[in-house]
């Protein structure tokens, strides 16, 4: 089918005016919400591991009110990409969970906003510290699913993923060992 230059040049196409699209309107509030979460996860660190180099180590009430508004910000990037999950979920049905990265979106985003509950109801940091971790991580993995759009990046990320499932059953022995050992 893609043999036939009509299609290719109809593809190519279509595919021009949908990358804009995507760049747009999912890319771009992906890079926001990206930066607050990070922003959100990272202005304590330093409180945590006791070194009390924070930037609001001195002020309490100031980081509780950046907190409280990185909170407020992302809330509105987690329901928007809720809705688009929710949106493909009744358009593709049950089978939408057959692709990886699906389920890391929508395993990221529960995640966040999970995360995000607990942080206005004042859990501390300290006992968020392995969802903010692996919330953070999964976001990351996301921030490669965009990588995939660019004709420059697009064969390296395929790679990666295909190195990633052919190596899979080492990676488990491996996770398995380093658990045992540690």
């Amino acid at each position: 089918m893609f043999a036939n230059k009509a299609v290719v040049t109809i593809v190519t196409y279509v595919w021009d005016f949908y990358r804009s699209s995507i760049i747009k309107f999912i890319m771009m509030p992906y890079v926001v919400y990206f930066i607050l979460y990070n922003l959100l996860i990272n202005c304590t660190t330093d409180d945590l591991i006791g070194l009390d180099r924070s930037l609001f180590s001195e002020d309490k009430e100031t980081l509780k009110a950046v907190r409280l508004a990185l909170d407020i910000a992302i809330l509105p990037f987690i329901a928007f990409f809720l809705y688009i999950q929710f949106l493909l979920i009744l358009r593709i049905g049950l089978g939408f969970f057959r692709k990886i990265w699906n389920v890391i979106d929508v395993c990221s985003l529960a995640l966040n906003l999970a995360y995000v509950i607990c942080d206005f109801k004042g859990v501390s940091q300290y006992e968020l510290r392995a969802m903010a971790s692996i919330g953070i991580i999964l976001i990351w993995i996301k921030s490669f699913y965009f990588f995939r759009i660019f004709d420059e990046t697009a064969p390296m990320v395929r790679m990666i993923l295909v190195i990633i499932i052919n190596i899979r059953w080492f990676l488990l022995i491996f996770a398995v060992s380093i658990i045992a050992i540690s």
